[in-house]
């Protein structure tokens, strides 16, 4: 399975037109897939879809428009993260090619996962994340088209915390690109309104039902990871609760100019317990000892409650930050749209 999704996300590299296939294709492909499914599966009644024609322009022409505006000066970043990465690829010890590339996916998924789960419980605590990460959690309703709600900056903030650790790891091109197509359907994957029982999978891989409870309207916020709920039961910020209703509790913005100004107008972080706490990320994030398993229950234990919803999730996240670049084996590793250096990753 994980070589066919590999050959599809890197094959899309050889035809794509100006870097608008990749994009396009993915909004396409959530479409046919997830549609069907929500139809089928549905895991609440459906109500009439609020701000549809915001939410697709942002999974279309959004996505299109944010991977050219970044893909210069973010690829001449991650290319320069890329020179303090280790000169022999990741496992390059590891005779077997596909034992070696399954390690690295799964080394890459862990990475991608903490850089997401990190800037995700900062941009619940942090007023000037905040700002941006509302504007995903502005979704009155969850289905798979609410997973592209995301402002443009903090899809740029995302690709650089999510993709910076794999750089940094030497976690090869083609695993890398393999990573970052597997959180994009994840992510994908748990906002969609599907309730498909998965088991003891479900204590491995996140849900909807997971994650739609990190949206839940009031109270403490739960489940930020994307992919790996083991990640919140760790940090102490796990439940099992199911959400009864998503979003927020101020008027939400309708179209998509004021999604995208929103963040900049003024009072539209309102009533946010992190627009009033100060201190730095590291001590921010220290307010939230790990708690052990075994006092983590249904949601209510773990935290005081001083982070809560009204807010939000990261988005495209846990597949959101994205390597625009691919897997093209002329690239620098790192390297999103057109690198400035030659390749080093194979």
């Amino acid at each position: 399975m994980l070589d066919v999704i590999h050959h599809w996300w890197t094959s899309i590299d050889l035809i794509e037109v100006g870097g608008i296939t990749r994009p396009l294709g993915l909004a396409a492909l959530a479409a046919l897939t997830f549609l069907p499914l929500e139809h089928l599966f549905p895991a609440r009644r459906a109500p009439g879809r609020r701000a549809w024609g915001a939410d697709l322009a942002l999974a279309t022409m959004g996505q299109v428009a944010v991977r050219a505006a970044i893909a210069g000066w973010l690829g001449a970043l991650l290319a320069w993260l890329d020179r303090a990465a280790p000169d022999r690829p990741l496992f390059a010890a590891v005779v077997d090619r596909r034992a070696r590339w399954i390690l690295e996916v799964a080394v890459g998924l862990l990475l991608f996962e903490l850089g997401g789960y990190l800037y995700h419980r900062l941009a619940h605590r942090l007023p000037w994340l905040w700002r941006l990460h509302r504007v995903h959690h502005s979704s009155p309703a969850l289905d798979w088209l609410a997973a592209f709600r995301q402002h443009p900056l903090e899809i740029l903030l995302l690709t650089v915390v999510q993709n910076a650790p794999l750089v940094l790891a030497g976690v090869p091109l083609g695993a890398h690109a393999t990573v970052v197509a597997l959180l994009k359907l994840a992510t994908i994957y748990v906002h969609a309104n599907i309730e498909i029982p998965l088991g003891a999978l479900a204590q491995i891989i996140a849900t909807p039902r997971f994650h739609h409870r990190h949206h839940q309207r009031g109270g403490a916020v739960r489940n930020y990871a994307s992919l790996f709920p083991f990640i919140d039961r760790l940090f102490g910020t796990h439940s099992a609760e199911r959400a009864v209703a998503v979003g927020l509790d101020e008027p939400i913005p309708e179209t998509l100019i004021t999604l995208l100004l929103a963040p900049f107008a003024r009072g539209f972080v309102v009533d946010s317990p992190a627009a009033v706490t100060r201190g730095s990320p590291a001590e921010l994030l220290a307010q939230s000892p790990v708690i052990a398993p075994a006092s983590i229950s249904g949601g209510s234990q773990g935290r005081s409650g001083d982070e809560r919803i009204g807010h939000g999730d990261s988005n495209l996240s846990s597949g959101s930050g994205s390597v625009i670049g691919g897997a093209g084996g002329g690239r620098a590793r790192g390297c999103v749209g057109v690198c400035p250096a030659g390749p080093r990753r194979r």
